[in-house]
């Protein structure tokens, strides 16, 4: 219940993170992000706030020269004190006076803003690399996107595994009774299974085979025997007994013909890669020969006393 709690969490999480995303605006909250910086980070280059040093101190400069040069020079000509020479500009050009008056406090207000950016110059060029130096900031809203994706898809995903699971533990033990049927690698019996599913099942043809790696005449019109690089390689060929569309194969003549051949090249070529492996396709025997030769070989393990 706890698993299953989590799971609905979970797909709840991702929900909210995906359509938060648009609901919130993220895609254009992000776009103006990157905007932004677009148009400020010209003035954050060492040349920028270098050329800005240097304008600063020239107006300073210049708001220095006028008060203590330029403005006494100007009333010692017109024969007045420099105090009155300054309130008569004022009053004849008002907003000339309104700039002296605030000079000094325009002057150290821009020289904090430069102070401020030349300290944060560092911050801004971190900042201007969310979330890399060559990816823009609207890629984030992407990020929100894929995380709330992948938590709903998740618990889906999860569900199938244990499903996969639960069906393997389901067919364990049938595995471990396939597992202890006769192989090839017994020296008593050579038969070799192969499309078995751990179900009922029905043979409709078998490769069988003795030790002595018996063979059929040559007027037999049966296929199935094998052979490979270590000698007799039979298969036994099923289907399962309780699928309806497969109800009509009973024998191997009820196979079509390209299919029998299909999977008769299938094991002729599939080690064909491999140096030092081939296999030689033989013929086919009925279902009737399979299942004595299963029979047999089922005797033949009990007497050998396998487990």
């Amino acid at each position: 219940m706890a698993r299953k709690i989590c799971l609905v969490l979970m797909i709840i999480v991702g929900v909210c993170w995906l359509t938060g995303t648009f609901a919130l605006d993220y895609p254009a909250k992000t776009a103006a992000v990157d905007n932004l910086t677009k148009s400020v980070r010209p003035v954050f280059t060492d040349a920028a706030l270098a050329q800005s040093s240097t304008d600063l101190n020239t107006t300073a400069t210049f708001a220095d020269d006028f008060s203590t040069k330029a403005a006494p020079a100007l009333a010692q000509q017109l024969g007045v004190p420099p105090a009155q020479f300054l309130a008569s500009l004022g009053t004849q050009y008002p907003a000339v006076g309104a700039g002296l008056a605030q000079q000094p406090r325009i002057q150290a207000y821009f020289e904090s803003v430069h102070r401020t950016m030349i300290e944060q110059q560092r911050n801004f060029h971190r900042a201007d690399a969310i979330p890399t130096t060559y990816l823009p900031n609207r890629t984030v809203h992407w990020l929100f996107v894929v995380i709330g994706a992948a938590a709903i898809a998740l618990p889906a995903i999860i569900g199938r595994i244990d499903v996969l699971v639960t069906a393997v533990s389901a067919n364990i033990h049938n595995f471990r009774l396939g597992d202890s049927t006769p192989t090839k690698d017994l020296a008593t019996t050579n038969v070799e299974w192969q499309f078995v599913i751990p179900a009922a099942l029905l043979i409709i043809a078998g490769a069988v085979g003795t030790g002595a790696g018996r063979r059929p005449s040559s007027g037999e019109r049966t296929l199935g025997w094998m052979t490979d690089e270590k000698g007799p390689d039979d298969k036994v060929l099923t289907v399962p007994a309780t699928d309806p569309r497969l109800a009509q194969l009973r024998d191997i003549s009820d196979l079509p013909e390209f299919d029998r051949l299909e999977i008769q090249h299938f094991f002729e070529v599939y080690k064909a890669l491999e140096l030092g492996k081939n296999v030689a396709g033989d013929c086919w025997a009925g279902r009737a020969e399979a299942e004595r030769e299963i029979a047999a070989s089922v005797r033949r393990l009990a007497a050998a006393g396998t487990p």
